[in-house]
């Protein structure tokens, strides 16, 4: 505003406008400019003491809320209180205290990050997906020919090759950002969804299409990662053998190499194998320390450690090491199918350790949210199992109370309650 008076100020001078005029008009705008600041200052502090005033009373229907809300958890349980097919305990239902295992915190609900294919079939997927791909490559090929136009046409220069290079990089980089995202969100059907079948599907599909070289070992450890989430164990291992033969393959596939490993080890329960597992985790994990791997890979190192880690110390029974293993997978954990991994272990280690009901409680988050993965079915499969026993323990012990009491007083207390 100031620069802006100076220069009027000039402009009026040169025209020949008299001093004192230029003068007033100065101070007319300065006792403007500060009638405007005093009024803002005063609207400013008005608008904070009524927000604070309207905190305070804001606390009233906040509490009405609360009650209303205890309310509604002091009814019975209805058919609307049942998630997944299995009703909830009712809020004032006694609980069994929770044991050590369960004392770790976890996220109370699931991480709700869907990918962009999640309400597409494969076949769908696969082809939005090829379709994002070449409108990222014709987008850059067309920028880098647009700006290669004019240094053409003109005589080149060394500023001119400069500029042009500087473009060349930035649209590089774009186009690397791009086509992550892009296969991001095709992973995500994995990670965020936790529908190894429709990957499984995807993957099929792509390695038809994309035949490259390079991008073959991509496929294949994807396609091996996608049948070992499904429990198709020996397919895993075949395809994880094919892309490690593969030339120069990457630290990810390497890293997702040995992720197909330890799961198919798990299944299996073959510690030698896990063991092996994690020694070539350990190994990778250090090269992605030492080197310039991302923060992401770093952090997909550290969680596989983890969960290899974890495996062998539950077959140990060292609880404590299974507890601190545990809270590094919440750290580390970023994605829906990462959680519910963490959530399964949990499982196991308050099933190991006899809290039945603990156990019950992560089973059910992973046979709620663990999509069409094997974990997903394991977990139905324990609940299903422990609820036919707690429903024969029910009747058995409904039997031996009548077997006591004796045919007397059976009969006997008919006529009374008549």
């Amino acid at each position: 505003m100031l620069v802006g008076m100076k220069a009027e100020a000039t402009m009026y001078v040169s025209g020949g406008v008299a001093t004192g005029i230029i003068a007033k008009m100065v101070e007319r705008t300065e006792r403007t400019v500060q009638e405007g600041l005093t009024d803002w200052r005063d609207a400013r502090m008005r608008s904070v003491l009524t927000g604070q005033a309207g905190n305070r009373d804001a606390a009233k229907p906040v509490r009405a809320q609360k009650q209303e809300f205890k309310t509604i958890l002091a009814r019975p349980p209805s058919r609307s209180g049942l998630v997944g097919g299995r009703q909830r305990p009712a809020s004032g239902a006694h609980s069994p205290p929770r044991k050590e295992c369960d004392a770790m915190p976890r996220r109370s609900e699931p991480i709700r990050t869907a990918s962009p294919y999640a309400y597409a079939n494969a076949q769908e997927a696969v082809r939005r997906f090829l379709g994002r791909h070449r409108r990222i490559v014709i987008g850059a090929v067309l920028v880098l020919i647009v700006c290669a136009v004019p240094t053409v046409v003109r005589a080149p220069d060394i500023e001119g090759l400069a500029v042009y290079a500087v473009v060349c990089l930035g649209v590089s980089f774009a186009s690397v950002v791009l086509s992550r995202r892009n296969v991001d969100g095709l992973l995500g059907i994995l990670s965020a969804d936790c529908c190894a079948r429709k990957m499984l599907d995807a993957t099929a599909l792509l390695m038809g299409k994309r035949t490259r070289r390079r991008e073959r070992p991509t496929w294949e450890v994807l396609y091996a990662m996608c049948s070992a989430q499904l429990g198709y164990d020996d397919i895993a291992l075949q395809w994880a053998d094919e892309a490690e033969s593969s030339p120069g393959l990457s630290l990810s596939n390497r890293l997702l190499a040995c992720n197909v490993r330890a799961v198919v080890a798990e299944h299996r329960d073959d510690r030698d194998a896990l063991a092996n597992v994690r020694g070539r985790v350990a190994a990778l994990a250090v090269l992605c320390s030492n080197g310039r791997a991302s923060v992401r890979l770093r952090r997909t190192a550290h969680l596989l450690l983890a969960w290899i880690d974890f495996d062998l110390a539950l077959e140990d029974k060292d609880w404590q090491h299974c507890n601190e293993l545990l809270g590094a997978m919440d750290a580390l954990s970023s994605t829906r199918q990462q959680q519910v991994g963490a959530e399964r272990r949990r499982g196991l280690l308050a099933e190991a350790r006899g809290d039945l009901s603990a156990a019950r409680d992560r089973y059910a988050f992973v046979a709620d949210n663990g999509g069409d993965c094997c974990m997903a079915r394991i977990s139905s499969e324990w609940l299903d199992a422990h609820e036919g026993v707690q429903e024969a323990t029910a009747r058995t012990a409904g039997a031996s109370s009548c077997a006591a009491s004796g045919p007397g007083e059976a009969m006997g207390a008919g006529p009374e309650r008549a």
